[in-house]
């Protein structure tokens, strides 16, 4: 898929980039970004584990069943990935131009992670629960 572009948000500085994703040849989901984010470029030594969120290629298209939210994250539990979908949730992601979004590192406090797109320009904010 040409032009794919991933969001990474480092929730422990409160920073985020975009990543083009051209050179892995091929769509990148929130499962691919969970289970291999350093390999694809997304983060460099995450420290832990990552959380990745997105829709499909078809993410935004009116082909039924296409804005599916996929939410997964490595459980130490179970030693392995683990992937929950919410139906209709995916839609805003096509809005925000980047899928998957990847989520590293832990807030300083319970947050809100906002996320908006004006003119092309992703804008992200933590907002403290407190």
């Amino acid at each position: 898929m040409r032009g794919q572009l991933a969001l990474h948000v480092d929730l422990s500085r409160g920073s985020h980039r975009r990543v083009g994703l051209d050179a892995v040849g091929s769509f990148v989901g929130a499962v691919d970004a969970c289970l291999d984010p350093v390999g694809l470029g997304l983060v460099g030594d995450p420290g832990g584990p990552v959380t990745a969120i997105g829709n499909g290629p078809l993410g935004g298209s009116a082909v039924p069943g296409t804005n599916h939210l996929a939410v997964a994250t490595y459980s130490p539990l179970w030693q392995g990935a683990y992937v929950a979908g919410i139906a209709g949730a995916g839609l805003p992601f096509d809005g925000l131009g980047c899928t998957p979004v990847v989520m590293s590192g832990r807030a300083a406090r319970p947050s809100v992670l906002l996320l908006a797109s004006r003119a092309g320009t992703v804008h992200m904010r933590l907002e403290p629960l407190d």
